[in-house]
């Protein structure tokens, strides 16, 4: 290979990000539950994620309670992903848009006494 393409292809790599492969989100299986949990946590890339949402009625009382926060392994986050009541018999479910989300490690914060799932995703 002459001196000049050895230049080419050092320019190439450099602009297409030095030949490393990009940072890719780590999604988790979806989480499910019925009770409190602090979920294991997953790598997101940042940019904005939806988070689909299920909250079942699991008995004891009128109405259950589903609520979600989605914090960075620092603390700082997103309050109130999620709020839902369930009455008797129903199922709630819903997706919450979530925007500039920073790139990090993050988990959700579960509080629920309902039947839950949770998944995220681009």
């Amino acid at each position: 290979m002459r001196p000049t393409h050895l230049v080419v292809v050092a320019l190439l790599l450099v602009a297409c990000g030095g030949g490393k492969p990009a940072a890719t989100d780590s999604f988790p299986a979806p989480f499910s539950g019925d009770s409190e949990v602090q979920t294991t946590s997953f790598t997101l890339t940042g940019g904005d994620y939806v988070v689909d949402w299920t909250a079942a009625y699991a008995g004891g009382g009128n109405t259950c309670f589903l609520g979600v926060s989605m914090k960075e392994d620092s603390g700082t986050g997103y309050e109130g992903v999620v709020d839902a009541e369930p009455a008797r018999g129903e199922t709630k479910n819903g997706a919450a848009n979530l925007h500039d989300v920073s790139a990090g490690q993050w988990y959700f914060n579960v509080i629920s006494n309902c039947n839950w799932t949770l998944r995220i995703r681009r």
